[in-house]
């Protein structure tokens, strides 16, 4: 096998996207019309893959490696994946490839190109790793993240490049040895599976083969009910059990040289200018299309809807349909608050555009299922058909819900499952009310509450004020769930009395209120204190001075730096002073002083120039008097 004669075959996205590979071109299509071309730097090489995030992996002739990735939108604050791709990043990995790119589970891209490379999804090569003669179509990942390779030298083995310290733990069934293995493996089973040119479809590490007519050509590929199927080089179709005996087998009439491929009830092979359909469990013919005189290429991609798309030699994209509904394309579910702790779950269904007339005219509705924990899918309703929007209000609080859609067909021809990309949370049940414990002085114009919290879910509770026990009441503040005491000073009368209580809130709505709770402001009788003034004392140490202290009183001592608004607590004192201060940064410092004693407090006193500390303040360096 070279670098020109691995065929080309479509990939189908979640998204329903056909993504064909062709000269030098990666073609995104949508509903039989180009979306988006993706250029590369020589003719394309064997067929791309497409991971969970849309990012398009393909090679070229030259075994240079390309991502595309979806573009990054930004909307509300919300970032998500574009429909566009762009060029993320091309590595060239040295040789011609061999097989196609296939993403493992963790993200890596295995590839065969002289050799088998890891390159990790940021398109830096992880490692490589030589093997004997040539990588055969492609390589296959096992859950474990280690990856079997079947070679034209005959080699067939497990590679784990993750092993630990660094090592490459490397497991081999044949080294070496004649004849060449002339499919990729299939890993299926608990086992891995890889046909050879003498015909014998070989199960790794076991006693285990199955002798074909002749060289297997196609698969192995695992089909439904345990089945493993192959193809050979003299036209016949084994579908095997997992012991390699022989369920049932057909002959086509010509050389297998597409991978079969499946939906619910049938098998598909492309075979010179037909498409052929088969009964998976027993062989029959299904049906067969003549390709319009165009010769097949590749295997066909099943995509949702039971579409059937397949390359032609002519560079035609041909999409068979069996009239089965398509499947909708994206299913979204929301939780809704409708106050007083009622709540539903909104579900908004976004359906494929049918090009086919009559399968949209047997359209009978939209069967809605949902699942609750990951359980058992139920059905909830059938929406009539156009109807795309359904409110599910039997939801319990607190529980995540799976939904999904299917369209209905007079014919029975129903479309896939569509699933939510992820599961609904309902929202949690109203909070209860929290205890307000106490309302207490923290100054002549501020008051301190404390509270407990309910043990439900809360995301804020909102503060109300009132003059009297029954209120009215009007909101003074808003402080997050996490908190239990929280500060008014909204300009609060000296030896005033307010009334306060907490309205717990989360996104169900708001509960019920808790107690009221009254506090009264510290008088504010006291004088101020006269003379404020700070100096440095002697490198970093600051002094700040006062006079006309009454006795008993406590000089309360804050402070603000350059560059910030408002004071902060920095000590208290007895009311002579002084108080010494070791600055912390090299900047401007100010300072206010007021006395409190019992219930009693004074106004402010401001320093009327500030510290300076460092040579890189500059001199004469005031700061706006900030007052609370």
């Amino acid at each position: 096998m070279n670098a020109n004669t691995l065929s080309p075959s479509p990939v189908v996205s979640s998204k329903s996207e056909v993504i064909v590979a062709h000269g030098s071109f990666v073609d995104v299509l949508r509903q039989g019309a180009l979306f988006q071309r993706l250029t590369l730097d020589a003719a394309a090489y064997g067929v791309p893959a497409v991971a969970a995030d849309g990012t398009i992996y393909a090679l070229d002739v030259n075994g240079k490696l390309y991502a595309f990735m979806p573009q990054k939108s930004n909307i509300d604050d919300y970032l998500f994946n574009s429909d566009n791709r762009y060029r993320r990043w091309a590595l060239a990995l040295g040789a011609a490839p061999t097989t196609s790119p296939v993403i493992g589970p963790n993200g890596f891209v295995a590839v065969g190109a002289n050799g088998l490379h890891l390159i990790r999804p940021d398109g830096f090569k992880f490692k490589s790793h030589s093997v004997n003669g040539q990588i055969v179509g492609a390589v296959a990942w096992d859950g474990d993240q280690a990856l079997y390779i079947a070679t034209t030298n005959g080699y067939f083995g497990k590679l784990n490049f993750f092993c630990p310290d660094n090592a490459l733990c490397q497991t081999n069934h044949s080294v070496g040895v004649t004849p060449a293995y002339t499919t990729p493996p299939l890993v299926a089973y608990g086992s891995a599976f890889a046909g050879r040119s003498d015909g014998k479809l070989i199960k790794f590490m076991t006693n285990q083969s199955f002798q074909a007519d002749s060289a297997i050509t196609a698969g192995p590929v695992a089909g439904p009910a345990g089945q493993i199927l192959i193809g050979t080089q003299n036209g016949t179709i084994y579908s095997l059990k997992q012991d390699l005996t022989v369920r049932w087998q057909r002959n086509i009439g010509e050389a297998v040289r597409s991978i079969p491929a499946f939906s619910a009830d049938a098998l598909y092979i492309v075979s010179g200018n037909r498409l052929r359909a088969y009964d998976p469990f027993g062989g029959a013919p299904l049906w067969d299309r003549v390709l319009g005189g165009d010769i097949g290429y590749g295997s066909v991609a099943v995509g949702y809807g039971r579409e059937l798309y397949m390359q032609t030699s002519s560079g035609k994209v041909l999409a068979y349909g069996e009239g089965w509904q398509p499947a909708p394309i994206l299913v979204e579910a929301k939780p809704v608050a409708l106050g007083n702790g009622r709540q539903l779950i909104r579900l908004e269904v976004t359906l494929a555009i049918s090009n086919v007339t009559s399968a949209a005219d047997t359209v009978q509705g939209l069967l809605i299922q949902r699942s609750v924990d990951d359980g058992e899918w139920r059905d909830l309703t059938i929406l009539p058909p156009g109807a795309t929007v359904f409110s599910d209000t039997n939801v319990m609080t607190d529980v995540e819900y799976g939904y999904r859609a299917q369209v209905l067909d007079a014919n029975g021809n129903d479309s896939e499952f569509t699933e939510t990309g992820q599961s609904a949370q309902s929202l949690p049940a109203l909070p209860q009310a929290p205890v307000l414990k106490s309302v207490t002085p923290d100054s002549a114009d501020s008051l301190r509450l404390t509270w407990d919290a309910p043990v439900d879910v809360v995301d804020f509770y909102l503060i109300e004020r009132g003059d009297n026990q029954a209120g009215p009441f009007e909101q003074v503040g808003k402080v997050s769930g996490e908190a239990t005491t929280s500060v008014d000073s909204g300009g609060l009368t000296p030896g005033a009395t307010y009334h306060y209580r907490l309205i717990p809130l989360n996104e169900s709505g708001e509960g019920p209120a808790s107690n009221v709770v009254a506090g009264t402001t510290k008088q504010r009788t006291l004088p101020a204190p006269q003379n404020l003034a700070a100096k440095l004392v002697d490198g970093d140490m600051i002094e700040v001075t006062w006079t006309g202290a009454p006795d008993g009183v406590t000089a309360v001592v804050e402070l603000t730096v350059f560059g910030f608004e408002g004071y902060e607590p920095l000590g208290n004192i007895p009311s002579a002073g002084p108080f010494v201060h070791f600055a912390s940064d090299l900047t401007a410092y100010d300072y206010r002083v007021k006395f409190v004693q019992g219930n009693n407090e004074s106004e402010y006193s401001y320093t009327q120039q500030s510290v300076l500390v460092g040579e890189q303040v500059e001199a004469n360096l005031y700061l706006p008097m900030v007052q609370r």
